[in-house]
């Protein structure tokens, strides 16, 4: 990957040292540290033009070269960088289409639309490209997970996500959403065991403090107890932190042992507790 963009790098510059030479423009280097509004301002309308120029001479160089993917990702990142939305969608819908970079290409053009206000668009191409996709296509499902949980869309954003901690055990944030979509249609126990799943991956107590908690808020107790025995076992984890001596002692008060969760709220109060 590393090489690839480096690559990438090389072609652009070496593209627009081209264009430089062939065109006689070049990006102005400031002579002064500092510089009034009124040069600030020519100096940006001098860099946009410049870019403009990039643009056209990128455009130039794939109508030659139309084999050429990386000068055509060049071409798409370039028109994005001065807002040339359309353009840069069409450039990657091509190539998607003619060097077999679908997935990519898709996640692009989403991340374009989103990125400009248009979630609802990105929302429904990526939908109508789900079969265009493998499970392994993470960032595919990364971002359609994304979108719809901007877009409260549930029931989508809980299959993507679902799909993409299946293939990307260590995304946080799928496995933290995950955990309180399927709380919040009532899979408590579904929930329960994402939240032990990335306890033991990402070896981060608060994973399992997000088991306990939606054990707890369900009236599950026996999966409650069973948690607890987890974190007992690994208590130098969770001995600071105040969600666990709060979550015991509800438990303990589940079990009518007022006496003992009377001295895990007061280990919650004790300091250095942090929260997480």
């Amino acid at each position: 990957m590393i090489n690839y963009i480096c690559s990438l790098k090389s072609i652009l510059s070496l593209l627009i040292g081209a264009m430089i030479v062939a065109t006689g423009v070049s990006i102005p280097i400031s002579v002064h540290a500092t510089k009034n509004p009124i040069d600030q301002v020519t100096d940006a309308s001098s860099q946009k033009k410049v870019k403009i120029r990039q643009v056209k001479f990128l455009e130039s160089y794939v109508r030659r070269y139309p084999n050429n993917s990386q000068a055509w990702e060049a071409l798409a990142k370039m028109q994005e960088n001065i807002g040339q939305i359309t353009p840069a969608i069409a450039t990657w819908q091509y190539i998607g289409k003619h060097f077999n970079r679908m997935p990519e290409a898709i996640v692009n053009q989403a991340k374009l639309l989103w990125q400009n206000n248009q979630p609802e668009k990105a929302f429904s191409m990526l939908l109508s490209n789900q079969n265009n996709v493998t499970e392994k296509d993470s960032s595919f499902w990364e971002i359609l997970g994304d979108i719809s949980w901007e877009l409260k869309e549930a029931e989508n954003a809980l299959s993507a996500y679902s799909i993409l901690w299946k293939s990307d055990g260590t995304n946080v944030l799928a496995a933290e959403r995950l955990i309180l979509l399927k709380r919040d249609i009532g899979q408590a126990e579904e929930s329960i065991k994402i939240g032990e799943e990335a306890y033991h991956r990402l070896n981060q107590p608060r994973w399992l403090l997000l088991s306990m908690d939606v054990a707890n808020q369900a009236g599950l107790l026996t999966q409650l107890k069973r948690l607890i025995k987890i974190a007992i076992s690994n208590e130098s984890q969770f001995k600071d932190l105040e969600m666990y001596w709060l979550i015991r002692a509800q438990s303990e008060i589940h079990e009518q042992k007022p006496k003992i969760a009377i001295n895990h709220y007061h280990q919650a109060l004790l300091g250095p507790v942090n929260t997480i």
